[in-house]
């Protein structure tokens, strides 16, 4: 009776840990999508294995009337030119997160047109509530959606993606600290 007790314990202590999920590698996702179709945005469909062919993709997850994610763009705006001259440019992204709320003209208004105080010089992403992401590792549909293969992000939430589709840092605040670009440019050097 103590064996088959022992055993029985063992058995759901382990039962799982070597399921497939657990030793697969880690899921890789990026974004194909509309844009607002602005010479920033390079076309009027984005497709991140395009950016990650030259260089790692910073993703802004963000809001047209979120405070956190203006300040975000202020604290950007000053190094995206400099991240762009390098040979392994780092390309800003950002993608609209609470559809139909973040439509065409909100993003636009915010920060599609040169003219506003939130301008972002970089593509910005229109997408759905059924927007999917892609798995960059099989380079197909991932069947999910764009919002839960990143962890229902907040606005403003920031991801830095290596050009293999690993995450390798990701913003924990809603307005920048400090040391935000300090930790951005220490992961940007490191790839």
């Amino acid at each position: 009776m103590r064996v088959a007790l022992v055993l029985l314990l063992a058995a759901m202590t382990l039962s799982g840990c070597l399921a497939p999920e657990t030793i697969s590698s880690e899921k890789r996702y990026g974004v194909i999508s509309d844009t607002l179709d602005r010479v920033e945005d390079g076309g009027s469909l984005y497709d991140i294995r395009v950016n990650l062919s030259e260089g790692p993709v910073l993703v802004m997850f963000s809001h047209y009337a979120c405070p956190g994610c203006h300040e975000w763009v202020d604290e950007l705006k000053p190094h995206h030119e400099q991240w762009m001259s390098q040979s392994n440019p780092l390309q800003t992204v950002m993608i609209g997160v609470y559809p139909p709320y973040d439509d065409y003209e909100s993003l636009m208004d915010a920060f599609g047109d040169s003219s506003s105080d939130n301008y972002a010089p970089w593509p910005v992403i229109v997408t759905t509530t059924s927007t999917n992401a892609w798995d960059l590792g099989e380079d197909k549909d991932s069947g999910i959606t764009l919002f839960d293969a990143f962890g229902t992000p907040s606005s403003p939430k920031l991801f830095l993606i290596s050009q293999s589709g690993v995450v390798v840092w990701e913003s924990d605040s809603y307005n920048p600290k400090d040391n935000s670009i300090a930790d951005i440019n220490e992961k940007y050097k490191e790839l």
